[in-house]
């Protein structure tokens, strides 16, 4: 049976939570790894139609697997864009491993992050895939 792998990169649905201003009307974004490592992300609705458009077309990338984004870029950047699409001061501070506790999974995972060498997925092949593919900005606004 034919079948297409499809890998998709960080969600940015993960950033819900931290996107809530703190109490001094802050956006503060936390991960633990570097502010300046580019990171590829792609929304949970673009997930779904590209695994929908796989499954009706199935020849619609060339092999048998592919990694999807709608965008990529540093946490500090990502912490800009909230900032400006939700209209107040925004930052991205670094947090130590230590802080995700005996959780091995999850350390490692960002470890790979922080190492650069992650995802890779190729953006104008996902744009390809899904037209409408949102990239942060535009997930940002349907967020407020």
């Amino acid at each position: 049976m034919p079948a297409t792998i499809l890998r998709p990169t960080f969600f940015m649905e993960n950033l819900t939570a931290q996107l809530t201003p703190n109490e001094d009307g802050e956006i503060v974004i936390r991960m633990p790894m570097p502010g300046d490592v580019p990171v590829q992300m792609v929304t949970v609705r673009d997930i779904g139609r590209a695994a929908a458009r796989l499954l009706v077309e199935p020849g619609a990338i060339d092999g048998d697997a592919v990694e999807i984004a709608g965008d990529e870029l540093s946490l500090d950047l990502v912490a800009a864009q909230a900032g400006e699409v939700f209209e107040v001061p925004a930052r991205f501070e670094t947090i130590p491993l230590e802080y995700l506790g005996d959780d091995e999974d999850l350390k490692a995972m960002f470890r790979w992050f922080a190492e650069g060498s992650s995802y890779r997925a190729d953006l104008a092949q996902s744009r390809s895939l899904v037209a409408e593919v949102r990239d942060l900005r535009s997930w940002l606004v349907t967020q407020r």
